[in-house]
């Protein structure tokens, strides 16, 4: 039984494990990319499944044994997520690594809901930010003999809601993979419980899998002429651990709360931009999403005393696969993004003309810093610095991307009925993904406290109206 108040009971505790034979060792050298986020916090995300005839029977004996059984397979193509992370002590001489020995494996909390209400989480209205925590793992962490931090690189839990549905949540570690790499681990967890284990390994072995395709985990392919992984790891070495959490927001009581934009209004937001621009590259639904949502963050504070000349930040990642001189490919397992940073004075973002300004320096920042392999990482030895020192009162950092729909997910028993970026909570970023209904929708998710939510959904709700 539950401590009484809990909201969840742990049923049981198992281990997901690669299946034997394949490999005893298998280590992996961070690249730059990867050292940037050795301390950043766990990435969490959460879907949730309805089933209304959904038993704690059939949970246990169905649902569990085939989520299970289809993560075992799917670990043969993504055994590092088994293994840990690797941080040494900050005067030795090694590097961090991402290292799998045999035995090792991911933990998967199976569990209970105790009278929440899923209805009610799954709602597009403010809900209570810490519902949603329990329902997310965290990574386990230990110190060795020498002094090195060990560090699971992905934790998962799956929920019960008897009567109602479950739900999967997913918390990996920001130096073990992007986005990308995350969202396309799910999508062939879930192709192979769905399909079944021979056409899925047809598919994933295919040698155009496509968005099915199994990793490319050559981290030889990430070149670092500027010695930017030996730069950032000194970096860190010099932070205190106190300071390493200055990009965590506080833990103050919050709501989260998701808004849905259609292309309609993408296109009725686009219409606000001159006409000789809207057909630059930098209209895209992603900047004109991300431009609208600013201006309604920064106004949702309200009549406080702001500087007209203070400075306001918006802060993306731009995807670098294939667009680095030597060819990464969709599948490469890790990180492979570059830091885009727009900067604006208060004045001029909320001010008349602040959504054609606001999406042409999106578009700018973006353009500037995926144009070339020099570009990408032109600056990126103070982007850590950068990060750091960023005024998270005045910062609209994104999480997430509209290309990684989490909705696509179909492990056999339909696509999700909600998806939430749970570690916005901690973080401060604003979460992006694509629709449930309809790929070419828009979700916008946010943690805030509950007077700043409800300024911006009112800002944000008649702002789409009067369009």
């Amino acid at each position: 039984m539950a401590p009484s108040g809990e909201p969840t009971t742990v049923l049981d505790r198992c281990l997901a494990t690669p299946p034997p034979g394949l490999v005893s060792r298998m280590s992996l050298r961070l690249s730059f990319f990867d050292i940037l986020w050795l301390h950043a916090p766990p990435v969490q995300r959460l879907v949730f499944y309805e089933i209304p005839e959904i038993t704690k029977t059939n949970f246990i004996e169905e649902i569990i044994p085939k989520l299970r059984d289809s993560l075992n397979l799917t670990l043969k193509y993504y055994i590092p997520l088994a293994g840990n992370l690797i941080i040494p002590p900050n005067s030795g001489p090694d590097s961090p690594e991402i290292l799998y020995k045999r035995g090792n494996s991911v933990p998967l909390i199976v569990a209970e809901s105790n009278a929440m209400d899923f209805e009610w989480l799954v709602a597009n209205h403010a809900r209570d930010s810490s519902d949603f925590h329990c329902l997310v793992p965290k990574l386990v962490q230990s110190t060795d003999d020498s002094g090195s931090i060990l560090s699971s690189v992905l934790a998962l839990q799956v929920t019960l809601f008897p009567n109602m549905g479950f739900s999967i949540g997913i918390t990996s570690h920001q130096a073990a993979g992007d986005a990308c790499t995350i969202f396309r681990f799910s999508r062939i967890w879930a192709f192979h419980a769905k399909a079944g284990e021979a056409e899925a390994e047809e598919k994933v072995n295919a040698p155009c899998g496509g968005p099915l395709g199994s990793p490319c985990c050559y981290r030889t392919i990430i070149k670092d002429p500027k010695g930017l992984s030996s730069i950032f790891w000194n970096q860190w070495n010099n932070i205190s651990k106190l300071d390493r959490g200055s990009g965590i927001s506080s833990n103050s009581y919050k709501v989260r709360q998701t808004f849905l934009i259609s292309p309609e209004q993408v296109e009725n937001i686009r219409k606000l931009v001159p006409t000789m621009l809207r057909g630059q590259a930098y209209m895209k639904s992603f900047k004109v999403v991300c431009a609208y949502v600013w201006i309604c963050l920064v106004k949702s504070r309200g009549e406080e005393a702001v500087d007209e000349e203070e400075v306001e930040n918006f802060v993306c990642f731009g995807n670098c696969r294939r667009r680095l001189d030597h060819l990464v490919a969709e599948n490469y397992f890790g990180n492979c993004i570059t830091l885009c940073i727009a900067k604006m004075k208060n004045g001029e973002l909320v001010g008349g003309g602040g959504i054609p300004r606001a999406v042409g320096l999106i578009g700018a920042a973006m353009n500037e810093k995926l144009q070339s392999q020099e570009a990408l990482s032109n600056g990126a030895e103070n982007w850590l610095v950068d990060l750091q020192n960023l005024n998270l009162d005045r910062t609209f950092m994104v999480a997430g991307s509209p290309k990684f729909n989490f909705y696509q997910l179909d492990f056999g028993w339909g696509r999700p009925r909600r998806f939430e970026f749970v570690s916005i909570d901690k973080t401060g970023a604003v979460s992006l993904c694509g629709g449930r209904d309809r790929n070419s929708d828009i979700e916008v998710g946010l943690s805030l406290p509950k007077a700043r939510m409800d300024a911006f959904a009112a800002i944000f709700n008649q702002g789409l109206k009067d369009l």
